[in-house]
């Protein structure tokens, strides 16, 4: 995805890039909502609306418009890594709001994880986009509670992870598109060009869109947003959380070797340390994990 939108050139808004390729994601995922309503045998009611328009907001507007924006202030692997903190902010949010709370082995992750960053960052020496960063462990942070009331509302209804995930695409995308239109009145346009928020005003839905660049759009709208989420939804579904996670260990490596193949990035000194770091506290997240979901599944079966 980082490297994708580099490849756009910068021709598209980061919101216009966002509305458009959620808007695809839906078109994709309308047909496996669909199919998974139907096995279950269960009508979408007035709450479950509410919770869409929840996670809609959580995840398209606020996440992933913050995700997408970030990636136009810092190198494509940087922001790929950088949002890979999500799975640590969703640990834990899990402590304080549920039963999994936080053991000695995850708590060392998530001090290596947050040592992964400040290297990453590498305060002493920073050359790289400090406004990226933070837009950057926002979306993180966003996206962590997205996937944390996701969770909540999937325990509390028959509603499958299909069904969250499209119809969460559907009302994000809905809302993205009010916030679009409110970005052209002239007033508001002004307020966020006067911030220095371009990016917030005055924001175009096709403009951009050429042969050029048609290929990349059409990678990032189908294979990124449609086929990828699809992809880790059907994956949360049929293997234990821990597995589905360690697409979380491998996108570091995945970011940063992507983005020195196709865009040149040099990978500098600090990043390979903090590649590495972010790495192990990854496989430390997930193996624990791992451990604690099979002793819990041993209790359950010894006492029925």
């Amino acid at each position: 995805m980082e490297v994708a939108i580099k490849l756009t050139g910068g021709v598209f808004n980061p919101l216009q890039l966002n509305f458009l390729r959620f808007l695809i994601g839906t078109i994709i995922l309308y047909p496996i909502s669909k199919n998974s309503l139907k096995k279950s045998n269960y009508s979408l009611k007035k709450k479950d609306y509410l919770s869409f328009a929840f996670t809609g907001f959580l995840c398209v507007v606020l996440a992933m418009s913050l995700y997408t924006l970030s990636v136009y202030f810092l190198e494509a692997h940087v922001a790929g890594i950088l949002f890979c903190t999500n799975t640590f902010f969703a640990i834990i949010i899990s402590h304080f709001f549920t039963d999994e709370k936080i053991n000695k082995n995850t708590f060392i992750g998530i001090i290596l994880a947050l040592l992964a960053i400040i290297v990453l960052v590498n305060p002493l020496d920073f050359k790289g986009s400090l406004k990226g960063v933070i837009i950057s462990l926002s979306s993180a942070l966003g996206f962590a509670l997205y996937s944390f009331v996701s969770k909540r509302i999937t325990k509390k209804s028959p509603i499958k992870a299909p069904t969250i995930t499209c119809y969460t695409f559907l009302f994000g995308m809905m809302e993205l598109l009010i916030f679009i239109e409110i970005s052209r009145i002239s007033s508001v346009s002004n307020f966020f060009t006067n911030l220095g928020l371009d990016a917030f005003a005055n924001i175009p839905i096709i403009k951009g869109l050429s042969r050029d660049n048609l290929l990349v759009f059409l990678y990032i709208s189908i294979f990124v947003t449609g086929c990828g989420f699809a992809s880790h939804l059907l994956a949360v579904e049929k293997n234990p959380v821990a597995i589905s996670s360690l697409v979380f260990f491998l996108k570091p490596m995945l970011a940063s070797f992507l983005s020195f193949l196709i865009l040149k990035n040099p990978i500098t000194g600090n990043q390979k340390i903090g590649i590495l770091l972010i790495s192990i506290a990854s496989a430390i997240i997930v193996i624990e994990r791992a451990r604690v979901q099979s002793n819990r599944l041993i209790i359950e079966n010894n006492t029925y």
